[in-house]
């Protein structure tokens, strides 16, 4: 029976890598799969559970790695008692002066190149030639990727290996080496095969204090990844042996765990993603917080003191499911156990920065019921969450994927969403996105709309109700009617004109449920009540102010009573358009209430959530 090329590589690598010291188990032998890549397969049933140890798959001595270490002069110190194969080369005056994980790409290369007189050269003819890595999409395979951070990380790693190939050929022509040999293609190809198949140098080389870096060690990187195996790495100054706790029955393909490693990293790195991966996570950097942010977070005790480096506001935080298996995040509450601490903390700031913030308030208790400041901060990632959940739902191609490559980056892309919408669902259980629903966190009756509010006014003080609702129904609309608000796309000025109304009626006045309310806005609103006779200008002037001011104005010269107080008091009227403009946001109308059913647009009304405890 004819062998196959790869059959042919598959047996000179086992020949080479037996031959140089490698040790492989009878029981396993290289396989090609269909489409001709290598795996590893058992050739006789293995029940670890009988065995006295665990069952070695192979090991492969530190001689036969590849990596720059191959090019460092004998004799170094930095080599520090390990044992790897000096080649030589052109390259070797490069070795202290190019970082290292650049010049091992370029002495695989240099390995490369030399064809079959290179030691390595079985290993070299059994690499693939081609990738499903960011690097090798088509630009048709990129719109696969719209929307997502790969979309971003593809063009950030070109630019970076880019200047990492010009780096090393500029100090090659300075010392006059011919560097004819190294192509851009081909740095793509080598930068490839060390993030899909090396092992990081922290690991295999514990001992040697050189700057991270990726080995190769042959034969032993053909194993696929499952994040399931159970297999133990057992590195030593001369083998890095790979052992399996697995049972294998005959014919089954041995795996390796290359670790917990959700599907973007998989992708951007190895060229393959995991369906319902089990550690997938969503990336979202904090980006540049301005400094009064930084200072508020670090005044209020928000962070710990280990946690207020500058580093920590520039790094990647990371989204989880309720399923994920590297575990739920420490935030108290369970409907906040996919959000990162600090992501959540830098939204308490954010919501801080446009507050007064109570001094009573003790912000590092995140274990205590959740407050005014909680559910700003909640209302911060919603936003966040519902941009990063339509940027990526709405990058999706409609068409079915094409090739291996589209396929993976689908698989990505509904992993991503799957986490966001987790996230944004339990956020959720403390703000509901449709009006009637009620929150499993908050008392029924703290989530308001401006008929709730009215009513509450109506109880309180029944001719103040009557008169609020004559005089914004002769300027803009019958408050009590919904359909009219949405129609005019106004209740949220309707809830600057109540704040306003509420807060002179109830200023002076015996506590009530109203009184309360306010109370809990002031404290966290009491430095936005400016004084407009003082002369001082704003620099800054709520949306609705103006707006609101003109038509206050007008019911006044109509109806008088306490509508005159209110447009005497312009600070209460800023006030009021400033609450709205950071308290009050958007819920849904149920299709089925409007409509029986109907498909049609949604409907929203504006919301506030009420709290009588400051």
């Amino acid at each position: 029976m004819a062998v196959s090329a790869a059959g042919a590589r598959a047996r000179d690598l086992v020949s080479w890598f037996e031959s140089n010291g490698g040790q492989k188990s009878l029981a396993v032998e290289l396989a090609e799969d269909e489409q001709h890549a290598f795996h590893f397969r058992a050739l006789s049933d293995v029940d670890s559970q009988e065995s006295a140890s665990k069952f070695k798959i192979c090991s492969c001595p530190t001689t036969l790695s590849l990596s720059y270490l191959n090019i460092i002069p004998v004799g170094e110190k930095v080599l520090d008692g390990v044992s790897v194969r000096f080649c030589g080369g052109n390259l070797t005056p490069l070795w202290d002066v190019v970082p290292s994980h650049i010049l091992s790409r370029f002495v695989l290369l240099e390995q490369t190149a030399l064809k079959d007189h290179s030691f390595w050269a079985p290993y070299i003819n059994a690499l693939p030639t081609a990738f499903d890595t960011l690097m090798y999409f088509e630009p048709e395979d990129l719109k696969w990727l719209d929307g997502t951070n790969l979309d971003t990380f593809r063009n950030i790693r070109h630019s970076l290996w880019t200047s990492e190939y010009h780096l090393v050929m500029r100090a090659l022509r300075e010392r006059g080496i011919d560097s004819s040999q190294f192509s851009w293609d081909s740095y793509v190809w080598a930068a490839s095969m060390y993030t899909s198949r090396g092992f990081d140098s922290t690991l295999v080389f514990p001992n040697l204090e050189l700057d991270r870096f990726s080995v190769l060690y042959p034969f032993l990187d053909s194993l696929n990844h499952d994040s399931n195996a159970r297999v133990d790495w057992d590195m030593k100054s001369d083998a890095f042996t790979l052992s399996t706790h697995e049972t294998l029955k005959k014919g089954d393909e041995i795996f390796n765990n290359y670790g917990s490693k959700g599907n973007e990293e998989l992708l951007a790195g190895y060229g393959f993603c995991i369906p319902k991966n089990p550690f997938e996570q969503v990336a979202v950097r904090l980006g540049g917080l301005i400094p009064p942010i930084k200072q508020i977070i670090r005044e209020n005790h928000i962070l710990d003191p280990k946690d207020m480096t500058e580093d920590d506001f520039g790094r990647d935080l990371y989204l989880r499911a309720p399923d994920c298996k590297l575990g739920r995040y420490d935030n108290h509450h369970s409907w906040l156990g996919g959000i990162p601490p600090l992501l959540f903390k830098v939204a308490l700031g954010i919501y801080l920065y446009t507050t007064s913030r109570p001094e009573n308030l003790r912000y590092d208790r995140l274990d205590a019921k959740p407050g005014r400041h909680i559910i700003g901060a909640v209302r911060q990632l919603l936003q966040v969450l519902e941009v990063r959940r339509q940027k990526i739902a709405g990058g999706a191609p409609t068409s079915e994927p094409a090739n291996t490559r589209q396929h993976y980056a689908r698989i990505y892309r509904n992993g991503q969403l799957s986490v966001v919408n987790c996230n944004i669902a339990e956020l959720r259980k403390v703000l509901p996105q449709f009006v009637g629903e009620r929150s499993t966190v908050l008392s029924p009756s703290s989530i308001l709309t401006t008929r709730d509010a009215i009513t509450q006014l109506e109880t309180e003080n029944p001719d103040a109700a009557r008169a609020f609702v004559e005089g914004v129904n002769k300027v803009l609309v019958d408050p009590m009617n919904a359909a009219e608000m949405q129609a005019a796309d106004c209740e949220d000025i309707v809830w600057v004109f109540w704040l306003t109304y509420a807060y002179v009626l109830t200023e002076n006045n015996p506590p009530s449920k109203i009184h309360a309310w306010l109370r809990n806005l002031r404290a966290f609103y009491k430095f936005k009540l400016r004084d407009f006779d003082s002369g001082v200008e704003e620099a800054y002037v709520p949306p609705a102010y103006p707006f609101a001011a003109e038509k206050i104005a007008e019911v006044a010269g109509e109806l008088g009573g306490a509508w005159t107080t209110c447009t005497e008091r312009k600070d209460v009227i800023f006030w009021a358009a400033e609450v709205v403009q950071f308290e009050a946001w958007q819920v849904f109308v149920h299709e089925d209430d409007k409509n029986g059913g109907v498909e049609e647009e949604r409907e929203s009304r504006w919301v506030m959530y009420m709290d009588e405890e400051a």
